[in-house]
């Protein structure tokens, strides 16, 4: 486990990365996946941080609103 990297370090690894992976095609974005795996980063992780990476900052995850009507139903225990 000692070839592994720190959060941290894979963190400034793709945001490294993140305009040119937001921009390239998908054998571009190949590459640069096969540069980042060389260097000890998982290839799913790469590939999800560099997608987290190119989303604009407070675009995250959307609350589903319920339908009218729609209860939660409430369970009471004697």
């Amino acid at each position: 486990m000692e070839d592994r990297l720190d959060m941290a370090t894979r963190r400034r690894l793709t945001n490294r990365f993140k305009d040119e992976y937001a921009k390239a095609s998908k054998k571009e974005k190949k590459l640069i996946l096969d540069r980042l795996v060389e260097v000890g980063m998982g290839r799913s992780t790469a590939r999800r941080l560099s997608g987290e990476s190119a989303r604009p900052a407070g675009k995250g995850r959307l609350e589903r609103r319920r339908k009218p009507g729609s209860s939660v139903l409430l369970f009471v225990f004697n």
